[in-house]
């Protein structure tokens, strides 16, 4: 309990500052602005760092910026900040990735492609026997389609 309260003090003294710097955004400046309203202690926190940092404003001439100044800042950079425009098929980038696009469908097609032609199978070499007499000459050829299955007898 004590960690938090610690920490919601340094948490408000850290606003405090950051409030009378002047580096708060706009929400966190209203935030701010409501909170020294309400709050006596954040109230009295901000005033001692008015009071603590006062000096370094008062120190400080304010400037204003000049009203062409983004226009002399963007001059300035002009040359600088654009970048020529690729010329030609090459440097495209819509070319390339029309390229990369075309090129991944085509090695997706042939792995289809070949995936499918390996699921079919393909027609093995008929299994051949010869059927021999008792002296040993050939007396009939069998051959075995295996897609069919068809037994073929010849005579030899």
């Amino acid at each position: 309990m004590s960690d938090t309260g610690a920490r919601d003090k340094e948490n408000g003294a850290l606003t405090a500052a950051e409030y009378v710097l002047g580096v708060l955004d706009a929400d966190a400046r209203r935030a701010a602005e409501r909170r020294i309203a309400r709050d006596m202690v954040f109230a009295r926190e901000v005033a001692f760092w008015e009071e603590r940092l006062g000096g370094l404003a008062d120190a400080v001439p304010e400037l204003v910026a000049p009203a062409d100044g983004w226009a002399r800042i963007e001059a300035a950079l002009g040359s600088a900040a654009t970048t020529e425009e690729p010329h030609g098929m090459w440097q495209s980038l819509a070319f390339w990735r029309g390229l990369a696009t075309a090129t991944s469908a085509l090695a997706v097609a042939c792995l289809a492609a070949l995936i499918y032609v390996g699921a079919i199978s393909q027609p093995g070499a008929p299994l051949l026997a010869r059927l021999d007499a008792e002296g040993g000459k050939p007396s009939f050829v069998a051959a075995i389609n295996t897609n069919g299955g068809n037994l073929t007898i010849v005579p030899a």
